[in-house]
């Protein structure tokens, strides 16, 4: 276990490989760093981040409760982990959070992956109403949409437990963060290279996302992956692995070649 104290708040995070590029893999509303374990582990290439945002599994303080509010805490991750520039990855939230952060600090970013998510990020308002007052029946009501397969009873269970996991106050202000995020009309902006990695079958964010994305953001290429929904790190783990070691191999190649 690897923490670091930032503004007196323990934050958690693993680390794996060495040299350049450095990648920070950034998760998803009530979500932690085991939804990059694979990608952490098996990229052969850069030294590899994931952690756990504040309030968020084993990191402690509580939400940012805008997107904005966590790309300012992603700067000051970088600056206390001494990195002077990355490549972000991110998924769902994670992905907004990417975004906001290049849009305001982009000489701190060499590249994005941005992984079913959205330059907007609108969420149903039944959602918001129902983690409020039905947290857990939300909560098992969103698993359930979030993978292109019927989970076992097992694997059910623990995904729901580990939603559930979150501070109820941490998790309606992630999905509030994500429904008032909407990077659209500046999108243009975004000159580093970049990677949107979409799934076939997500209901929650779905692949015309991702085809925005890609469309507006001028560097960026469009990876689709089949037979995976929103979760799609975990249910398609060598594919989400492969694109982005390419992608992250091509930026270092690129960095050595200027």
């Amino acid at each position: 276990m690897t923490t670091l104290l930032l503004d007196d708040t323990p934050v958690f995070y693993q680390k794996r490989g060495s040299g350049e590029p450095t990648v920070l893999f950034i998760h998803g509303a009530g979500g932690t760093w085991k939804h990059w374990a694979y990608c952490l582990k098996q990229m052969p290439v850069g030294q590899r981040i994931a952690f756990d945002l504040p309030g968020h599994g084993r990191s402690g303080g509580t939400g940012r409760y805008s997107i904005e509010g966590y790309a300012y805490f992603m700067l000051s991750l970088l600056d206390a982990l001494s990195i002077d520039k990355a490549v972000l990855v991110g998924h769902s939230m994670g992905g907004a959070i990417a975004i906001q952060t290049t849009l305001l600090a982009p000489e701190r970013v060499r590249g994005l992956g941005l992984v079913a998510t959205g330059a907007r990020l609108k969420v149903n308002p039944t959602v918001l109403d129902g983690l409020q007052h039905d947290t857990l029946g939300t909560i098992r009501r969103m698993v359930r949409w979030m993978y292109a397969r019927e989970l076992s009873p097992q694997e059910m269970a623990a995904a729901v437990q580990e939603m559930a996991a979150t501070p109820k106050s941490v998790l309606y202000g992630d999905f509030a963060a994500c429904d008032a995020f909407d990077s659209r009309a500046a999108l243009f902006d975004i000159q580093c290279p970049t990677i949107v990695i979409g799934a076939e079958h997500d209901k929650m964010t779905p692949p015309r996302l991702s085809e925005e994305l890609a469309l507006a953001i001028r560097r960026a290429e469009l990876v689709m992956i089949p037979d995976a929904g929103h979760m799609v790190m975990l249910e398609q783990p060598h594919a989400v692995c492969d694109a982005l070691t390419t992608f992250v191999k091509r930026i270092r190649q690129n960095s050595r070649s200027n």
